[in-house]
């Protein structure tokens, strides 16, 4: 089932008015916090140990809520990326430091990134390949494996 989603979503989502495809995926975010009590359990006990959502209960809710808004939105995009041009990519991401970078490769062992997930994962790994950097990346592993 989650195969025949994921082509549905790349063959139908870059075609769609970016404000209509977000503003449904925030409703099927909000459906599923709704509707799947598992997992809704699951990051309100991942999000309670937050000090700042544990003292207030209705914005642990409100975040909990948001954490199934936000990863619809996160599918969104990855669907929409073979449709995003090189030109938006470079007004969205401002890479800094990558002299360092650079350092290291040249060095030819490679090198491990690590960074906070500040903004579109999909998107910055895009963003270094168009910069010319081969990128390796795990995912989520999908079943089937087509």
């Amino acid at each position: 089932m989650k195969y025949w989603l994921f082509r549905t979503g790349i063959a139908i989502i870059p075609h769609l008015p970016q404000r209509l495809v977000q503003r449904v995926a925030l409703a099927i975010g909000w459906l599923m916090w709704a509707l799947l009590p598992g997992p809704r359990r699951q990051v309100h006990e991942n999000l309670r140990h937050v000090p700042r959502l544990s003292a207030d209960p209705p914005a642990l809710r409100r975040t909990v809520r948001q954490v199934f808004g936000n990863s619809i939105l996160n599918y969104v995009d990855f669907f929409r990326l073979p449709a995003i041009t090189t030109a938006e990519l470079e007004e969205y991401w401002e890479v800094e430091g990558l002299e360092l970078l650079d350092a290291e490769l040249a060095k030819g062992r490679g090198c491990i990134v690590i960074s906070g997930h500040l903004g579109n994962f999909d998107y910055a790994m895009r963003h270094f390949v168009n910069l010319g950097y081969t990128v390796t990346v795990p995912q989520e592993h999908l079943k089937p494996e087509r």
